[in-house]
């Protein structure tokens, strides 16, 4: 499981979820106009029905990927802040079949993402009338190690995150997880 966790600069809390899983931070950015992205995850995570995240601080956002079929990570990663369009930097994975993680987030107002070519976007969720973070997520299984460089299109200034995951087996098959994840994890904002 991956947490895209977007907040103020100075908050830096991990995530934490109802099954009690262990988090790691993979990568991390702050962006000039005091939004942070950051890209948290665990492996061989304890999954259920009823499973929730949650993320403190003032406003903050997040999103959940999960995905079969993932050892460890990060492989590679890279970072970058600016005006849309933002690229996160180019990372390569080493080996094939490696699982491209990229995360994004936009300070107050009414902003949003609305593609990280040549990612699929999984899930974003617009900053709120009146304030609060912006965030999104995006991934790519490669079938062979090739570069990618994510290119984030959207409304404002932001930083972005991108890392890569091994997966179980060199070569192996990585599979997106979303046959049994609550309505909240398919990108509705309640």
């Amino acid at each position: 499981i991956a947490v895209c966790a977007a907040g103020s600069a100075g908050n830096t809390s991990m995530p934490t979820d109802s099954n009690g899983n262990l988090w790691q931070l993979a990568n991390t950015r702050n962006e000039s106009n005091n939004s942070r992205i950051s890209l948290w995850f665990t492996t061989g995570p304890s999954t259920g029905p009823s499973h929730t995240f949650t993320l403190r601080g003032g406003a903050p956002a997040l999103a959940v990927l999960a995905f079969s079929g993932v050892a460890s990570g990060p492989d590679q990663q890279s970072d970058s802040l600016g005006h849309t369009p933002i690229t996160s930097g180019v990372v390569k994975p080493s080996k094939s079949n490696e699982l491209v993680i990229s995360c994004a987030s936009m300070s107050y107002g009414t902003n949003s993402y609305s593609s990280a070519s040549p990612l699929t976007v999984l899930d974003q969720l617009a900053s709120p009338k009146g304030g609060g973070w912006a965030v999104a997520s995006a991934y790519q299984i490669q079938k062979a190690a090739t570069p990618v460089n994510p290119n984030w299109n959207g409304t404002a200034m932001g930083a972005v995150v991108a890392d890569t995951f091994y997966s179980t087996a060199s070569p192996g098959t990585l599979a997106l997880s979303s046959s049994n994840l609550p309505e909240g994890f398919r990108g509705t904002a309640y």
